[in-house]
């Protein structure tokens, strides 16, 4: 509080000199803000060291090599962790391939293409309902169709291509979701000009929409 008093005396003679009226509540909310930042760094930093304490005790009793490359074990202290990390990698790959291109066509379509009917609204419901669903759900989806279902030869059963694939489908209504309001926070205005000279749809789309809606459509990929 000692480090926002001086700042609000400042606001409040700026408001006398200038003749406006302080905005002492937006201060004090700014400032409760950042404490309440403050406060999460601070759990944020003791879990991390915590955390680090035991693990800096496991590598040196193992070593990092062992740690790393030792063949996965039930036991926890002889498995490795170099299967875990592939298979993380692996699977991250998948999704990213199969749910970023598919989220953003989707969405580009719905908001730059298709025209305003019962149908494009009743998948848009869908999609948003969609993206509600709990995670086990699509897990037992993942179960029948790629694990064991008629898809088990292709994925070859429990892989990480059927957690891939699982995943894909469990984020692709984020993506889209996220894409649509991303493009469609784009001004009119800015579509009308590409049409003035000339521009085709896709020209508009992909020069005008898609390049200022970047920032957007990356948040939601990131979150799904």
């Amino acid at each position: 509080m000692a480090i926002s008093t001086p700042q609000i005396t400042k606001d409040l003679v700026e408001a006398k000199v200038t003749g406006t009226r302080a905005d002492i509540s937006g201060r004090a909310f700014k400032w409760s803000l950042i404490a309440c930042l403050l406060v999460v760094l601070a759990a944020l930093i003791a879990l991390v060291a915590s955390v680090s304490n035991e693990g800096l005790e496991v590598l040196s009793s193992r070593g990092l090599i062992n740690f790393i490359q030792a063949p996965f074990s039930i036991r926890p202290n002889l498995t490795g962790v170099h299967q875990g990390i592939v298979g993380t990698v692996t699977t991250a790959v998948i999704v990213a391939a199969l749910a970023f291109p598919l989220g953003v066509a989707a969405a580009i379509y719905l908001e730059e293409y298709a025209n305003d009917t019962w149908f494009t609204r009743v998948i848009d419901v869908v999609i948003r309902n969609l993206a509600g669903v709990p995670a086990v759900v699509y897990g037992l989806l993942g179960l029948a169709l790629f694990v064991s279902g008629p898809f088990k030869d292709l994925t070859g059963g429990s892989s990480a291509l059927s957690g891939g694939l699982t995943l894909a489908i469990l984020v692709l209504p984020i993506v889209v979701i996220t894409s649509a309001e991303a493009s469609r926070a784009r001004p009119q205005a800015l579509r009308e000009g590409g049409y003035g000279v000339g521009d085709t749809r896709w020209e508009v789309t992909r020069t005008l929409v898609l390049p200022n809606a970047t920032g957007g459509i990356l948040t939601g990929t990131i979150l799904g």
